[in-house]
């Protein structure tokens, strides 16, 4: 069935519930705390506008560490379970197959968790 403008689909999955509740609101707050760093140093308060303004940096800064730690795990963790000899001899996995394994799991993960990233920092 064709959606109307104005409506919103619902779905029932826990998913969809929990981004519902959490990520609006700290996109709010972050995308809050932005505008008013930036009026307050438009308003003579420089330095409570700097201060926010670099609050928020700092934050983003942070998730986006924290993302990378994630990736280099998960990576090493790829690595690790395509050398196991579960994979090579159990499942019989060629080796030519587990180079091919790792780089595309090496290539998805990178676009996916920038993505995340993204939508965690950004307030939309």
């Amino acid at each position: 069935m064709a959606q109307q403008p104005g409506e919103s689909e619902e779905t029932d999955s826990p998913a969809t519930a929990v981004e519902g509740r959490f990520w609006p609101y700290v996109r709010g707050i972050i995308g809050f705390g932005a505008a008013v760093g930036i009026v307050s140093a438009l308003l003579g308060y420089g330095v409570l506008g700097r201060f926010l303004v670099d609050r928020i940096v700092v934050a983003t800064l942070v998730v986006f560490a924290l993302l990378f730690l994630v990736r280099g795990i998960l990576r090493e963790g790829v690595g690790q379970l395509t050398r196991t000899q579960f994979f090579r001899s159990r499942l019989g996995v060629k080796t030519e197959n587990l180079r091919k394994v790792r780089f595309w799991a090496g290539g998805t993960l990178d676009p996916v968790l920038v993505v995340i990233g993204s939508l965690v920092v950004l307030p939309f």
